[in-house]
């Protein structure tokens, strides 16, 4: 990794770095499409795309609890 954080230091260093970059890589490239594509189909696919992701997170978080629960801890 190129940068260090200051007080971290190992995988969770890189982690964050990496994080960070990514995080800057979508939102610019996306500021540079909403000219193109327009608003509102960006919207409307962000509205899908967030919609399937909250259901797939909640769904293995039920699981998750469901397995803990099951195993006594």
């Amino acid at each position: 990794m190129c940068s260090k954080v200051p007080g971290l230091t190992g995988r969770r260093a890189d982690l964050i770095t990496s994080s960070v970059q990514y995080v800057l890589n979508v939102a610019f490239t996306v500021i540079f499409y909403i000219d193109k594509w327009g608003r509102r189909p960006m919207l409307v696919a962000g509205t899908l795309l967030m919609g399937y992701l909250l259901y797939l997170v909640g769904g293995l978080q039920d699981r998750l609890v469901l397995e803990i629960h099951l195993s006594g801890s």
